[in-house]
């Protein structure tokens, strides 16, 4: 279970149960693709990793001050589904170590995926 606190582009996330391993990913076919969230007490990191129309992988990461819009967005185009799972890898390790908690990893079709996604939509637009 996942709750949601505030309504601004860098909202906050409290994760119940959020597994401190490795996210799975998987192809579009009855796919699960994966938003992960890492927050400290002021800033937030989001990867996700999708396909776009065209069935090249996607490598969308977004970060910031919680409760702010200040941040950024960057999407970086992979050339294999195993190079944007080795980047979540690198990812999840430089977040530990930088004081990041893992607070979100949902399938991006799950509610809080798609609260998620509307997230980053948002910053899209700045």
């Amino acid at each position: 279970m996942v709750t949601v606190f505030g309504n601004g582009i860098g909202e906050s996330y409290l994760g119940q149960g959020v597994p401190n391993g490795q996210a799975s990913v998987k192809n579009n076919q009855g796919s699960k693709l994966v938003i992960v969230r890492w927050e400290t007490d002021h800033d937030y990191v989001l990867v996700h990793i999708h396909q776009d129309m065209f069935g090249d992988w996607i490598f969308s990461r977004a970060w910031g001050q919680i409760g702010t819009q200040f941040g950024g967005l960057k999407h970086q185009l992979a050339d294999t589904l195993e190079q944007a799972q080795m980047w979540l890898e690198d990812e999840t390790t430089i977040q530990k170590s930088r004081g990041f908690h893992k607070v979100l990893d949902v399938d991006d079709h799950t509610p809080e995926g798609q609260e998620a996604m509307r997230q980053l939509s948002l910053l899209d637009l700045l």
